[in-house]
């Protein structure tokens, strides 16, 4: 497995500040670069450590969220990951952190 690459982007109002300082999440995650933001949340690629592979993972933007927010963010992971076609994502997990 290839070494990590440092952020090429920078993390503002992306993952949680411990998060940036270490660039891992999880003990399992190595974050490499942002891939997009909108409104509600950023993407970032990322590498899984454990099982040697790229994977996207996605935060809710900074600040505080209400529970209509939460709610949402995980209806849309739940409906992402109801779906089977080559051309969609898999939604490995849903968490906080």
């Amino acid at each position: 497995m290839a070494e990590p690459t440092a952020i090429r982007q920078p993390l503002v109002g992306g993952p949680p500040a411990s998060v940036s300082s270490g660039l891992v999440l999880n003990d399992r995650y190595v974050l490499e670069s942002e891939v997009g933001r909108g409104g509600m949340s950023c993407v970032f690629a990322a590498c899984d450590i454990k099982l040697d592979r790229r994977v996207a993972i996605k935060f809710l933007a900074a600040g505080t969220h209400d529970d209509d927010e939460l709610r949402r963010f995980e209806q849309e992971a739940r409906a992402a990951g109801s779906l089977n076609h080559p051309n969609v994502l898999i939604v490995h997990d849903i968490g906080t952190h």
